[in-house]
């Protein structure tokens, strides 16, 4: 093997560490909140920390049950309501399907993905300061970013929330970019 080889090795090994700490520790969090559940649990449900996750939740459920349709959300701006996305929101979609591995039981899928979704960014934001040449760069960015105070306040567990993808589809974007503009250079 060679140094070059080595070295892109130990690279993916630290983007995949860093990812699953990043993951871990927000899941850390609902270890937390299992020793604790009479201040984070309602009955049998993990209460959540943002009241746009019930929002989602629901719409997951609705689509679930073959009733989400894009008709006026009467939940919604009272009493002239708001018609409902179509296609479905994205965050709602993946509730709805992860909610097969938790027993359709949308809360857990919806906490379950938090880590998940809020580490996701690493990915692209390291590969792109890989390809750029910076590889240390987006080590340090993604450790930083995914454990940057507002990030990890706004993407921690009960926040089912659109804010869990915010820095992902930025750093894919440039990432296709990137290889978009590189690919016609050659």
């Amino acid at each position: 093997m060679t140094n070059k080889n080595g070295l892109f090795f130990l690279f993916l090994f630290l983007v995949v560490a860093i990812f699953f700490y990043s993951a871990f520790v927000r899941y850390n969090q609902y270890s937390e909140w299992k020793k604790k559940k009479n201040l984070y649990f309602v009955e049998k449900y993990p209460a959540m920390t943002t009241l746009d996750a019930y929002y989602w939740l629901r719409y997951a459920k609705e689509y679930d049950k073959g009733i989400y349709k894009s008709d006026n959300d009467t939940l919604r701006y009272y009493p002239d309501s708001q018609k409902r996305r179509k296609p479905i929101p994205l965050l709602s979609f993946l509730v709805a399907k992860f909610s097969s591995f938790t027993g359709g039981n949308y809360y857990y899928a919806g906490l379950y993905l938090i880590p998940i979704l809020a580490s996701l960014f690493i990915i692209p934001l390291s590969i792109y300061f890989y390809l750029v040449g910076f590889p240390f760069g987006g080590l340090v960015g993604s450790f930083v970013g995914a454990f940057s105070y507002m990030y990890f306040v706004r993407s921690s567990m009960g926040r089912v929330d659109t804010d869990l993808l915010n820095i992902f589809f930025p750093a894919l974007a440039s990432l296709f970019i990137y290889l978009f503009g590189r690919k016609n250079r050659k």
